[in-house]
Formats: C-alpha cells, sequence, structure tokens
C-alpha cells in the first residue's frame, strides 16, 4: 500500500483482524472435479460449495450453457428502463412466476440485489418491519439502508426461529396501534407515514407520496444459510397471519420440495399439500406443471407460500442471477421506485435462455435431491454424539465451535487432509459463535462424508488437549 493516512489506516484494520481470528484470505481455486477442488496442485473434497445439485461441474449442463450463449445475445447493454425489456426476459419472469405459482417475477443479476430491490422498494421507515436476527447479509443491509434502528418503533427481530417469540411482539406492536390516541398524535403518524412513502432509494427520490397505511412485514428465509435450519411455514402463518412475508429462497430453490422449488413458494406448498393428502394415483416426483397464466390461481381461497420469494439460481441451479417471486402489481412498483431495478443494466437474452433450461433441469433430478437428503442424514447421524452443537436439518451442516481462532485452526487442520471446510466468523456469525459450515452436495459420496466424520472427531479431540 502506498504511504498515506488511508492505506495506513486499511493496514490498521487488517492487522486487527488477523488478531481477532477474523482475516478472511480464500485460495486460489485451479479446478473444480465434480465434489472436488484443485488448490496449489493437491485435490480437496470440497465441503464448501453450494453447487447442491452438482450442475455446476456438469458437463452436459456446461454445453447446454454454451449453446443458450451462442444463439442469444450474451448482454441486454442497458438497463430495463431505458431501452425497455427484451422479449425472451418476458417468457422468462412470466415462465417462473407460472412455474412457481405466482402472478409476477423480476430478474436481477445477484441475491443480493433482489433482496436490496425488495426491501428498500416496497417498505418504508413507517412500516412494522419484523425479522429474524439470522436473516441473510443482504436483507440485513437493505434494513439499514431504510434508515430504521432495531429497537425503535418499527424495526424489531425475534430470536432465530422462535416464533412464539414473533407472535408476542406482532401482538404488542399491534396493541400499540391499536390504543387510543389523542387526534394530534393520530395526524402526526399519518403524516410521518405519508412523508416516508417514496423512501424506495434509500431516501433519494423526491417525488411527493400520499399519505398511506403502514404495513407489517415478516423477513426470514427458509433454509436458513449459516445454521442449516428450515423454517416451519404454516408455523410462521399461524404466528403472523396478517403479515406480509418475505422469504429468502437461496439454499432451497432447486435442492429441496417438490421438483426443486423449494420450501416456501405457492406451487410448493400446494404440491406438499397434493403429496401428502392424495398417497394414490400420483407419487412423490411426478408433478404436473402450470400451463402459462396458471400459477395465478393456486392458493385462492387460502393463504398457501409466502407473499414474496427470493431465489437465485447461482447454487443448485448451477448458474448466475436471482428471481423474485410476487403479487400482481408488485412488479411495477419495483421497476419504479427499486433502485436495484432503475440503476442496474438488465439481464441478457441468453441468461433467459439459461434459466429456462435450469429450471427444467432441476424439475427432472429428484433423484440428485433424495441423494442430498440421505448424505445430510448420514452426517448428522455420524456426529450424533459430537462435542459440539451440530445444527441443520438438510444439506448445510453447522458445528456451533464458539472462538474464532479454534474455528480456523480446525479449518486448517482439515485442509491439511485434503478437506476444505468454511469456518464462518464474524460478522457472518455473531461474535464468540464461529461454526464450521459443512455444505453437502449431490456429487459428494458415503466414503466423502465418513471421512469427513472421522476427521472432526479427531482433530476436535486433539485441538481440546492442545
Amino acid at each position: 500500500m502506498t504511504n498515506s493516512a488511508l492505506s495506513r489506516k486499511l493496514a490498521l484494520r487488517l492487522e486487527s483482524m488477523r488478531a481477532a481470528g477474523l482475516h478472511r484470505n480464500p485460495p486460489r481455486i485451479d479446478a473444480r472435479h465434480g465434489a472436488h477442488i484443485v488448490i496449489n496442485g493437491i485435490s480437496h473434497v470440497n465441503f464448501g460449495s453450494n453447487d447442491y445439485l452438482g450442475l455446476g461441474t456438469c458437463a452436459q449442463w456446461q454445453r447446454t450453457v454454451q449453446d443458450c450463449f451462442a444463439a442469444h445475445a450474451p448482454s441486454a447493454s442497458s438497463s430495463r428502463l431505458v431501452t425497455g425489456h427484451l422479449a425472451e426476459t418476458e417468457l422468462l419472469e412470466s415462465s417462473f412466476a407460472a412455474r412457481f405459482g405466482y402472478d409476477e417475477c423480476l430478474f436481477f443479476p445477484s441475491g443480493y440485489q433482489a433482496n436490496m430491490a425488495v426491501i428498500t422498494g416496497l417498505l418504508t421507515d413507517a412500516d412494522a418491519i419484523f425479522f429474524d436476527k439470522r436473516i441473510h447479509a443482504s436483507m440485513a443491509h437493505a434494513l439499514s439502508a431504510l434508515g430504521t434502528a432495531e429497537g425503535g418503533p418499527n424495526l424489531c427481530g425475534y430470536a432465530h426461529g422462535d416464533l412464539a417469540q414473533l407472535q408476542r411482539k406482532l401482538r404488542r406492536h399491534l396493541d400499540r396501534e391499536n390504543a387510543p390516541r389523542s387526534h394530534e398524535s393520530a395526524l402526526n403518524a399519518h403524516g410521518a407515514a405519508g412523508s416516508q412513502g417514496c423512501l424506495a432509494t434509500s431516501g433519494r427520490q423526491s417525488t411527493p407520496a400520499p399519505a398511506y397505511h403502514a404495513a407489517v412485514a415478516v423477513l426470514t428465509e427458509s433454509l436458513f444459510s449459516m445454521d442449516g435450519d428450515a423454517l416451519n411455514l404454516p408455523a410462521l402463518h399461524a404466528a403472523a397471519p396478517n403479515a406480509f412475508t418475505i422469504v429468502d429462497e437461496a439454499h432451497a430453490v432447486g435442492a429441496l420440495g417438490p421438483g426443486g422449488l423449494g420450501l416456501a413458494s405457492h406451487r410448493a406448498v400446494q404440491l406438499n399439500e397434493l403429496a401428502n393428502g392424495l398417497g394414490k394415483g400420483q407419487h412423490k416426483g411426478q408433478h404436473k406443471w402450470p400451463s402459462k397464466g396458471q400459477g395465478k390461481e393456486l392458493g385462492k381461497g387460502s393463504r398457501k407460500g409466502a407473499d414474496i420469494v427470493v431465489g437465485t439460481l447461482g447454487k443448485a441451479l448451477g448458474l448466475f442471477g436471482a428471481f423474485v417471486l410476487m403479487p400482481r402489481g408488485f412488479k411495477e412498483f419495483l421497476t419504479n421506485f427499486a433502485a436495484p431495478v432503475i440503476y442496474s443494466t438488465a439481464m441478457p437474452p441468453a441468461f433467459a435462455a439459461c434459466a429456462l433450461a435450469a429450471v427444467d433441469r432441476i424439475a427432472t433430478m429428484d433423484a440428485e435431491r433424495a441423494r442430498l437428503a440421505r448424505l445430510g442424514a448420514l452426517l448428522r447421524t455420524l456426529l450424533a454424539d459430537y462435542p459440539c452443537p451440530v445444527h441443520g436439518n438438510a444439506h448445510i451442516i453447522a458445528i456451533e465451535v464458539g472462538e474464532e481462532t479454534r474455528a480456523t485452526r480446525i479449518a486448517a487442520a482439515l485442509r491439511r487432509q485434503g478437506m476444505l471446510v468454511f469456518a464462518a466468523r464474524h460478522p457472518t456469525v455473531p461474535a464468540g459463535r464461529a461454526i464450521l459450515r459443512i455444505s453437502l452436495t449431490a456429487a459428494h459420496t458415503e466414503d466423502d462424508i465418513m471421512r469427513l466424520a472421522t476427521a472432526l472427531h479427531t482433530l476436535t479431540g486433539e485441538l481440546s488437549s492442545s
């Protein structure tokens, strides 16, 4: 670094990160082969990848992506507000909406941008927002962009997975809202809500907004990226029956649910209900997909999935980008008020072709999903008597190690044995609660799982006695 005040400050910050065991220095990956990666010429079993179905390294899928890019333009060349959205993108978004059972869909370059768009584009600091305290950083950063502060009147976190606590906090909020107020305080509250109606782009919009009734929203994930546990969606609806639910399905879409439709979409919930209720004439794995336009009929008359689902293609779907599934009219609003839509170049036509191929492909991968579930069950069984808490009920297993430096030592020792495991530390997880995050994929073998479990038991014993 050059000898400047900024460079010296950055150097000191990096040094403090090293001293605290929080410094990041990701290795260079020379090659990927299924569940294996090559680092400095040495093959490692990769337990850090989110390539849950193995599509990211599948040669056949790579040829499909190559064909899509050969047949379609590789760039949209501008934002959709400048030159309009392309026909390929319109087909993609309408197809995804119908497939997952929603009215509308909107695509983004990344899941981070998708969450920023949804939260800063649809909500304001006048709305009552409740969130699981282990939501993804993209959601937490979006809440910060709204200018809200936890503990304030309109932003309230609840303990991870504690829906009873969420219910109590919602009730307290509603009791305060319904309490008698003076005429002057009611007018002030109504005016404050109206004045914040266009905070969609972090306060930069100056368009006057009409007064409106504040919303009540709940933010959560369906499969938590660090903890690995799954959301109980019916319990969420019971705890917050009138709240607007926004669910991040980044780690569930493709890997979980009927046809890989995740855990929280309208169509996934409906198909699960049919599978659990019928048991005859149609067996699990057989799904009749809706034709274009039929998705909007799902869930009429009763609440099914989440009101909004955020999904990604960069994990189980073996591609890149993200999408938002939503009710009718929301797409128009995001197009006008969400900065990530307004100021980002649109996704290219070649991507649209790839994404359509990806969602068709995952619908046929029930065998890979079943294998993934078996591998997860095997690892949980092998770690049943592990001395550290083990979390996760799907393909993400989190071992709570505690001290940051201990997590990095175990991860380094595993790497010396040819296994790459991610040591998640603050700020990814709370300080002093570092974890070893293990991601399983359908490309792993039972021998890979047993080798990892044996190494973990041995290393933990050695580190405890040292």
